[in-house]
Formats: C-alpha cells, sequence, structure tokens
C-alpha cells in the first residue's frame, strides 16, 4: 500500500483493536484515538473494527471515569467490561471507589448490585451509600447426606437474626401453598460424569 505516515499509523491503530487480549480501557482509548486523531465517528469506528456501533459508544464511556478510578481499576485487575460500564454510570466517585474497594476485597458487585446502588443514590437527597448489598450464601449437607441445601440471599440482610427471619418467612411461604415449589422452583440436571481414564 502507498500510504502517508498518518495512515500507517491509523492502520496499525485499527489492526492492534481488533486484538483479542485488549483490556476495555485498552480498547476505549484506541477507539478515543481514532476519533480525536482520525476523525472517525463511532459508526466509521464500528465499521473499521467489525464491531456494533452500540459497542464502540459503550466502550468511549469508560473513557470518561476519573483517572484515579481508571487507577484504582488497574489496581484491582478488573477486565469485565460489563462491571465497568455500571461503574461509569455511577454519578458519585465515592460510590465509585467503594464498588472497586468492594471487588478487590472479594465482594460480589455484579451490575444489578451497582445498578441498585446508583438508584439508592438517586433517591436519597445525595448523601452516601455505606456499603453495597451483599449476597449471602449457605451450602449444608447433613451427616447421612440424604440431601444438600443451598441457600442465596441477596440484599441488605447481615446480621443473624434478619437471615434467621429471611428463611423463616421462606418456610412459611411454602408451607401457605404462596410459594408452589412445582412451578417457582426448578431442577437441574446433573453434570454427566467425566469418563475415568
Amino acid at each position: 500500500m502507498n500510504v502517508d505516515d498518518a495512515e500507517l499509523l491509523e492502520i496499525a491503530l485499527i489492526e492492534n483493536l481488533q486484538r483479542k487480549d485488549l483490556n476495555p480501557f485498552e480498547e476505549a482509548e484506541g477507539y478515543s484515538a481514532l476519533q480525536a486523531k482520525h476523525e472517525y465517528t463511532h459508526e466509521e469506528i464500528a465499521q473499521a473494527v467489525g464491531k456494533s456501533r452500540v459497542t464502540i459508544t459503550e466502550s468511549l464511556r469508560l473513557c470518561q471515569l476519573p483517572d484515579a478510578i481508571k487507577d484504582e481499576c488497574r489496581r484491582a485487575d478488573i477486565g469485565s467490561k460489563s462491571f465497568l460500564l455500571e461503574l461509569a454510570r455511577l454519578d458519585s466517585e465515592e460510590l465509585m471507589f467503594s464498588a472497586v474497594a468492594a471487588f478487590a476485597r472479594g465482594e460480589s458487585i455484579s451490575r444489578d448490585v451497582l445498578r441498585d446502588a446508583k438508584h439508592s443514590m438517586e433517591g436519597s437527597s445525595k448523601g452516601k451509600l455505606s456499603s453495597f448489598k451483599k449476597t449471602y450464601t449457605l451450602d449444608f449437607a447433613p451427616q447421612d447426606k440424604r440431601y444438600r441445601f443451598s441457600l442465596v440471599l441477596k440484599g441488605r440482610l447481615q446480621k443473624r437474626n434478619e437471615i434467621l427471619e429471611a428463611v423463616r418467612d421462606l418456610a412459611r411461604r411454602i408451607e401457605s401453598g404462596e410459594i408452589d415449589l412445582e412451578t417457582q422452583g426448578r431442577f437441574i440436571k446433573p453434570k454427566p460424569a467425566k469418563p475415568r481414564v
């Protein structure tokens, strides 16, 4: 190809953006460079790299995160694009730091939790949200191993008596017929055993 240096850089940037091993920030910064230096529209970037315009627009949103938040995300090794996009939608930098810190501690901070946190912030008069909704899990099997029981509670239940009351409430609803185990629960097929070699 007979191209000048600027076009060569543009082509190299597009080729780099088509690699699979880019983290979400590298990808967003590449799209931003195409937009700023080469005056690409979101649609033109999408066509050049073979992705949808919506994907490009969402990725570019990550460039709007404060640098301090980006640095914290890199330190916490957060590579989930969906998590980062929800993080970028939060209005408060303080809330963003809290979410990243919770993620780094190994807490279950899903997109839904971040959405709930954002709505809680919107509902409050600019007060701060002290903690994210947590997920409590319990796995139990009696000694005779007749059954195994797994319980997952999502919400703000953190104290023993709150968890116990939630379990009692669930049992009451099952016993009264309000919750129908046949229609509201589901059986999960066991995974086939791997053949022994």
